[in-house]
């Protein structure tokens, strides 16, 4: 009995091991893409019409390569900034994405 338990407790921990490697893969790559151009309130994107948010949020793909599926729009503002808010999903992980778009440029 006590060979079989040691070989559990091993696979045990290897696999807690694992799980804990994908967490802290996924946090580091989620943290870079926050920082690209857009991904965050403090950094929209400048758009001058709005078929550019459509064809930016189009080309962006999720951490884990999947395309994002345009769910909601709204706006809101920065300051004096009128801000476009984009929510969209992941289409093979579903996680939840959002782009941010400053307006000040677009002709209406």
């Amino acid at each position: 009995m006590g060979g079989i338990g040691a070989l559990m407790a091993f696979v045990v921990v290897g696999c807690v091991g694992v799980m804990a490697q994908r967490y802290v893969a996924k946090r580091s790559a989620r943290k870079v893409w926050l920082e690209r151009p857009g991904c965050s309130a403090s950094s929209p994107v400048q758009v001058s019409r709005f078929d550019d948010i459509d064809s930016f949020v189009r080309a962006q793909r999720c951490t884990c390569g999947g395309r994002c599926v345009l769910r909601s729009e709204g706006g809101t503002s920065e300051g004096a900034i009128a801000v476009r808010v984009v929510r969209g999903e992941c289409d093979r992980c579903e996680d939840e994405m959002s782009f941010y778009f400053e307006l000040s440029e677009v002709q209406h």
